[in-house]
């Protein structure tokens, strides 16, 4: 959302947006950290290649955290992703099963 105005005060920095359109709670999500995720798309879709690979160290700032992303889409159906900690994306798979499955079910 537009930023309408920012006030700091000591540590402290407020922030106002503008007025977010009507949604669901459960369609948005605020996270900070560094994840990776896995994805799948409904049976509608045409998967393209995905990759993503993090460089980072242990002593590393948001600010010095590298990221290179290849993406080539060509999806036609829903893409489904699941976040998880660095290294658990495989404790997430058959979350993205059910997810893929359940939306491919609500759309016959």
């Amino acid at each position: 959302m537009p930023v309408l105005g920012e006030m700091v005060d000591g540590s402290i920095k407020v922030v106002h947006f503008e007025e977010s359109p009507l949604m669901s709670t459960y369609l948005v999500a605020m996270v900070v950290g560094i994840f990776e995720f896995i994805e799948g798309v409904t049976s509608e879709g045409i998967k393209s290649t995905f990759v993503i690979a993090f460089t980072s160290s242990f002593e590393m700032s948001m600010d010095s955290l590298f990221y290179t992303t290849f993406h080539h889409s060509n999806y036609l159906g829903t893409i489904v992703r699941v976040y998880t900690e660095v290294g658990k994306s495989k404790q997430g798979q058959f979350a993205l099963d059910v997810a893929v499955k359940s939306l491919d079910l609500y759309d016959e």
